[in-house]
């Protein structure tokens, strides 16, 4: 899944107010991934108004007709969402959409793990409009929160989406070391993810897959019928390749470090095997 797409897809939501109470709403995915508080006065989105792409939309009701009000989306991604990405590539791609005028990054805060906020300028029928989007990485499944608004009523509009995503429960895909908070409020300060030697710490387990590995099939080597060492490296380096595709900082240090065993294995395993081809047929 395309970073700068998912971030593209961030759709424009408008529809005529509709009077209502202000009585709280908590809403809880059907697939029970997620749950949070709709902040106070939205209302749901009639389905007929709500764009396809969204799954679910609320808004704050409005007394002109003509008046486009703040509307709050959440959109699923159908995957789940890397740790790490280039803001730069992601930016490059939003730009060069039609009728955007403006996108920049900024930081926020999901359960204690630092996320990323697209704040983009459309230009629309209705004049500009202002979107905030926060990608959440949630385990299941990740999602979009998106705020659209009128330039006028930007600040509202950060209100609105501060209070969804401090309010917003659920578990997520990005792996906690061990000693770690077990709230679920994410690493602290002090956390070994949170300091400059993690990724050193990352490189170290790596490496001690890869020379392990190495070990122990050079010993498969010695002890096993020819074939045995390269089909074993085979089936390391796809389980490799299989576990970088998730996505998580730790685990594509261990799927990195498999698939680097894997291709050394199978250098390994040629070569044992034509050392007993050669053995035989001596």
């Amino acid at each position: 899944m395309g970073l700068g797409r998912c971030w593209v897809m961030t759709l424009l939501m408008v529809c005529a107010g509709v009077s209502a109470g202000k009585a709280e709403i908590v809403f809880s995915d059907p697939r029970g991934t997620f749950r949070f508080t709709v902040p106070s006065g939205m209302v749901p989105v009639p389905e007929e108004a709500k764009d396809p792409g969204i799954a679910w939309a609320w808004h704050f009701p409005v007394e002109d007709d003509g008046a486009t009000p703040i509307t709050l989306g959440i959109q699923r991604l159908g995957g789940t969402l890397p740790r790490e990405h280039s803001e730069e590539k992601a930016l490059r791609a939003i730009r060069s959409a039609p009728h955007i005028k403006h996108a920049v990054f900024s930081r926020g805060s999901w359960r204690g793990f630092k996320i990323h906020i697209l704040e983009t300028t459309i230009t629309t029928p209705l004049g500009d409009m202002i979107t905030m989007t926060a990608q959440i990485p949630l385990k299941r499944e990740a999602i979009q929160v998106i705020v659209v608004s009128p330039p006028g009523k930007k600040a509202e509009a950060m209100k609105c989406l501060n209070e969804t995503l401090a309010s917003l429960e659920g578990d997520s895909s990005w792996a906690r070391p061990a000693g770690a908070e077990k709230s679920g409020e994410g690493p602290t300060e002090g956390s070994t993810e949170g300091s400059g030697h993690y990724g050193a710490f990352l490189l170290v387990i790596a490496g001690a897959i890869v020379i392990g590995g190495l070990i122990i099939l050079w010993w498969l080597s010695k002890v096993s019928p020819k074939g045995v060492v390269l089909v074993a490296a085979v089936c390391i380096w796809v389980a490799g390749n299989a576990i970088t595709g998730l996505g998580d900082r730790e685990l594509l240090a261990i799927g990195g470090a498999l698939k680097l065993l894997g291709f050394a294995g199978g250098l390994l395993g040629v070569v044992d095997l034509l050392w007993k081809r050669k053995a035989a047929s001596g």
